[in-house]
């Protein structure tokens, strides 16, 4: 957003941002307290008592050129251009101005967001297996590009013959260092071997007693499949998901800490403003189950995962 804006008679114009083109528009806001997310029969609802502000941009393709923009404003917008369009976060240059708590309050925003979005993705989508990939490369279970890429390639390979795979993966450290992943998959037929031990040559199962399987298709490490029950609670999965991305992650402040692919469903938001909440808490059945400084957790299928 930027100050020091005038109009063609010289007086000063609020809410203006500027696009990636260099063009100007407007922006308007509206105040609201509550987010309502929809999953089928499942609801999670976020009250805020003090309110908070939307964006809404006013008449669409609405572009104003006419406006007078400071010099300095202009010079401001084209250094943040200029630094955004670099990739990497630490070839960046940071503003002198900025403080190490500016930069702890934006990593532990950004997990919060991060651990958002997962919980929304893994509550959305139907899912079959869940996996765990371990590496054999020292290598590459201690560096987050080979991971990612090692990873990656896998993924690519399962594509071609499951052309609407949908995955969701995060990292998990192991105890003597090193990562590992666990993910989720769905809309595949992965090629499973049962899993035996080597000693007995029984099969594995682990500790629900679910059978457990080997994906054949991953040969840079070792790993273990599961197959989902169908008739399973999807929110309780999510949740056990969710605490691994409160853990420490070899991803550095700027990159991902999990991986999915692009055909996810979110579930859906509806983002308004209610005099009283009892209204939608009372007609939903909700329950409380979670009160912060800022926020109060209404759901009625479960607990929210920890943010």
């Amino acid at each position: 957003m930027y100050k020091n804006v005038k109009n063609r008679d010289g007086e000063y114009i609020n809410n203006i941002y500027c696009n990636s083109n260099g063009e100007y528009n407007r922006v308007d806001y509206d105040n609201c307290n509550y987010i309502l997310k929809l999953n089928g029969d499942n609801v999670d609802l976020q009250y805020y008592p003090n309110t908070f502000y939307v964006p809404v941009h006013s008449v669409e393709n609405e572009i104003c050129q006419d406006y007078h923009v400071d010099i300095e404003v202009e010079r401001c917008f084209k250094r943040n251009f200029e630094r955004n369009k670099v990739t990497n976060f630490a070839n960046r240059k940071e503003n002198s101005t900025a403080t190490l708590r500016d930069l702890q309050r934006s990593i532990k925003l950004g997990a919060k967001r991060a651990i958002k979005n997962f919980y929304d993705y893994a509550l959305a989508n139907d899912w079959e297996y869940f996996c765990t990939f371990t590496f054999e490369s020292q290598r590459i279970q201690h560096n987050n590009d080979l991971l990612y890429v090692a990873y990656e390639n896998f993924r690519k390979q399962l594509r071609r013959s499951n052309k609407d795979v949908k995955a969701l993966t995060i990292y998990e450290e192991f105890k003597k260092g090193g990562y590992h992943l666990h993910s989720i998959i769905g809309n595949a037929d992965l090629r499973l071997v049962p899993g035996r031990n080597k000693k007995t040559g029984k099969f594995y199962y682990n500790e629900f007693g679910v059978q457990i399987f080997n994906c054949i298709d991953w040969k840079i490490g070792w790993n273990t499949i599961a197959c989902i029950d169908p008739e399973s609670s999807s929110d309780q999965l999510a949740n056990y998901l969710s605490k691994y991305m409160t853990k420490c992650s070899p991803a550095p402040p700027g990159c991902k800490r999990y991986f999915k692919t692009n055909n996810l469903d979110s579930r859906d938001t509806i983002v308004s403003k209610i005099d009283s909440i009892d209204v939608i808490v009372k007609s939903l059945n909700l329950k409380k189950i979670k009160v912060t400084d800022k926020c109060i957790y209404y759901s009625n299928h479960s607990n929210l995962p920890e943010l």
